[in-house]
């Protein structure tokens, strides 16, 4: 009768460190796709802010032989930069913003009067834009100054999650005003123009003006 029960114990005992060892087996293999998933938001960070520093010059487009840091990257990393820029050079640096990962920066260049800047998602809004949209270029087609406030008028390239998707572009007039601390320009609000697909399809504030999410521009 004991070695009855000591036989019947023993495959069980057995089949439970086979399924020990499966479950070790399963969650190490999690544990590594998790990393290679980490891995791979990394390297894209990298990449994405890497290429802002090469050879191509600022992704703002405004000079081609003008390096991040010499260009956008001054005002990103320095408030009396931004605060000198004109009204066109903030929305480009508000752009590459975009482009580096770099989502304090619109909430900075946002003015205090724009809705956008009631919103307390703001800088929420602007890291998952940053994380399901890659930007490629930006184009200001014109800029003007009328009653303390500047327009600036661009166009801007894009495609949705790893940059596989359709290139789209997002054209708008932003509205800037100067701040009443700095004297700098920022963002207030922006009207689309044309009859493109809004960037609020990827189910983010659109950008870089990033208006109110509740009017779908495009």
């Amino acid at each position: 009768s004991t070695r009855a029960r000591a036989g019947v114990a023993a495959p069980r005992t057995r089949d439970a460190r086979d399924r020990g060892r499966r479950r070790d087996a399963t969650a190490r293999a999690r544990r590594g796709m998790l990393g290679d998933a980490m891995r791979e938001r990394d390297d894209a960070s990298e990449e994405r802010t890497g290429k802002q520093r090469g050879a191509s010059g600022c992704a703002c487009g405004k000079d081609a032989s003008v390096a991040y840091e010499a260009c956008c990257g001054r005002a990103h990393g320095d408030a009396n930069a931004a605060a000198a820029l004109a009204a066109e050079d903030v929305m480009r640096a508000r752009f590459t913003a975009y482009v580096v990962g770099d989502a304090q920066f619109i909430v900075s260049s946002t003015h205090e009067e724009s809705k956008d800047r009631a919103r307390e998602s703001l800088l929420r809004d602007a890291e998952n834009t940053i994380k399901r949209i890659r930007f490629h270029s930006f184009r200001a087609k014109r800029s003007s100054e009328k009653d303390g406030e500047a327009y600036v008028t661009y166009e801007a390239d894009y495609t949705q999650g790893k940059g596989r998707g359709k290139m789209k572009m997002l054209a708008e007039r932003a509205r800037l005003r100067r701040d009443a601390e700095t004297g700098g320009w920022k963002f207030v609000d922006a009207v689309a123009l044309g009859a493109n697909a809004s960037l609020d399809d990827a189910g983010d504030a659109a950008a870089p003006g990033a208006p109110d999410p509740s009017r779908r521009p495009m």
